[in-house]
């Protein structure tokens, strides 16, 4: 599953990091291990924030917000 940076309405830099369904978003992309469905697996989304590999491969700020991101991983 492809994970990349989001805008959010408003702002001139990326905010969010957001689950690339499609793998349409431009950047880079970091991925993660996936169930079926393209849902990725909660446990590996927590390991990889925890450890802080989808910030380093992203190049992003830490304080980017990774909440909906794990939200994303408890369906």
């Amino acid at each position: 599953m492809r994970l990349a940076l989001a805008r959010k309405p408003g702002q001139e830099r990326p905010a969010a990091i957001v689950v690339d369904e499609h793998a349409r978003l431009g950047g880079r992309g970091a991925y993660v291990c996936a169930r079926e469905a393209g849902i990725p697996e909660r446990e590996c989304l927590e390991r990889a924030v925890r450890r802080g590999g989808i910030v380093r491969t992203l190049r992003c700020s830490p304080k980017t917000d990774s909440s909906d991101l794990l939200e994303s991983g408890s369906r």
